[in-house]
């Protein structure tokens, strides 16, 4: 769910920049937070980092969307989770 919400506000921002609508960009950042905090909530059922750290939080959901594209989070979820370093309680 967040890598469908950012690569839909990837491409919201992409087509505010080319016709040039500002309102758009509005619906690039509901867009990105929507499906995130819908995951958040259903999914990974813990609290996202937006309010605390939202620089961070941006700058991991971006790094975590590159790392989709590029096919290698499977990988490094199993990294995190193997050094324990995952923020998801143990089974």
């Amino acid at each position: 769910m967040h890598f469908v919400g950012t690569t839909g506000s990837v491409a919201l921002v992409v087509v505010a920049g080319v016709l040039g609508e500002p309102l758009l960009l509005i619906a690039a950042l509901v867009c990105g937070y929507f499906f995130a905090w819908l995951s958040h909530m259903l999914i990974e059922r813990n609290r996202p980092a937006t309010f605390t750290y939202p620089l961070f939080s941006l700058a991991g959901d971006f790094h975590m969307w590159a790392l989709m594209w590029l096919g290698r989070m499977d990988a490094e979820a199993e990294r995190l989770s193997a050094s324990g370093r995952s923020d998801q309680p143990a089974p």
